[in-house]
């Protein structure tokens, strides 16, 4: 079987851990064939890092007819420029979250692909992993009896310019992590309320940064398959903060942080019984997972799980927290997504 190739445009800090991940746990199947920055020095240190065939600038790279995947790895207020740019090269992309920052640019880029004929896929491809593929079996199996209420929660030390003002604080920057693994697990969400606020408006500077995001939203989720949750967002606390529960009616599932593609999964039952949920396989570390799982569907003529119409619900979703806050009532969400269907990683091993 020919491998796929990939591309990757952008070689900061998350680019290792995706080329770490292609190289080591896929390289049957997956070629790490080019990459670009607009540090020339930093790609050619990634290069040699992790073997990677070629270096060279955004543009070869888009024009490169050998580039099958696009995986799209810089700031996200770029996302929808090389998204299509790379649509426009006749190239499938996986594109890191948050997908954009407004509906309309994210709709644009599924749209976009979806017209050209290609594949849009991206991050959070965290729920493939083992945590939330265990979660999912055990909703799926009632281990915890009806599903009554889901609960995410991530709380991040955020309050810096470039983190507010490139990735968007913490709703934007994590929530789709969690937002992600909430749909996978129970589908897609039609009504949104929230309450948004900013804690502070402004970051020390010369001149002071001025928030244009608020700074902790809480958004009340309705599941079109009737079930309820909530998610809270927050950059004013200390520390890194994450939680999902799934609480039943015959026990409360905690899942491992949907930052990771792995962690502890346990049941809580009454009387305080506690239960460990072995996982489906291991997957500790990295990211890259969803784009092994992309170039499999394309391979097999099927939509990738973490699609871009999933991106672009979630990233609905959030918009809809704000919305809701800044309107005072709920939000009817117009986007929708299917439920992506269960996955294992012998899947992709079959395919080598």
């Amino acid at each position: 079987m020919n491998r796929t190739r990939v591309g990757c445009i952008g070689c900061g800090n998350i680019s290792a851990a995706y080329m770490g991940t292609l190289r080591d746990r896929f390289a049957s199947t997956v070629e790490l064939y080019a990459c670009s920055d607009l540090d020339a020095e930093r790609a050619n240190g990634r290069a040699r890092e992790f073997g990677v065939t070629k270096v060279c600038t955004t543009d070869e790279l888009l024009a490169d007819p050998a580039v099958d995947i696009v995986v799209v790895l810089t700031m996200p207020n770029v996302h929808p420029l090389l998204v299509a740019k790379a649509c426009a090269a006749k190239k499938h992309v996986f594109v890191e979250k948050p997908l954009a920052f407004t509906r309309e640019l994210g709709k644009a880029m599924v749209e976009t692909a979806r017209n050209a004929g290609l594949q849009l896929a991206g991050a959070a491809d965290t729920f493939l992993g083992p945590g939330l593929q265990a979660c999912r079996k055990v909703i799926d199996e009632g281990r915890i009896g009806t599903p009554v209420f889901a609960q995410g929660f991530i709380g991040m030390g955020g309050r810096r310019e470039r983190y507010q003002k490139e990735f968007g604080g913490a709703l934007y920057d994590m929530g789709p992590y969690f937002l992600g693994a909430l749909v996978s697990l129970f589908g897609p969400v039609n009504r949104v309320g929230g309450s948004a606020r900013f804690f502070i408006d402004e970051l020390p500077g010369d001149p002071p940064y001025r928030l244009e995001r608020p700074t902790t939203s809480v958004g009340t989720l309705d599941f079109a398959c009737g079930r309820i949750g909530s998610m809270v967002a927050s950059s004013d606390l200390y520390g890194y903060l994450p939680r999902l529960e799934i609480h039943g009616t015959e026990g409360t599932l905690v899942a491992n942080d949907p930052n990771m593609y792995e962690g502890p999964v346990t049941i809580r039952r009454p009387k305080g019984v506690e239960e460990q949920i072995p996982l489906p396989f291991s997957f500790a570390k990295g990211r890259g997972l969803g784009v092994a799982e992309m170039a499999a569907a394309i391979r097999e003529g099927r939509q990738a799980r973490a699609s871009g119409d999933l991106m672009y619900h979630v990233l609905d979703i959030i918009c809809a927290i704000r919305e809701a806050s800044e309107q005072g009532r709920h939000i009817a969400l117009t986007s929708t997504c299917e439920r992506p269907a269960p996955f294992d990683i012998g899947q992709l091993a079959a395919q080598s």
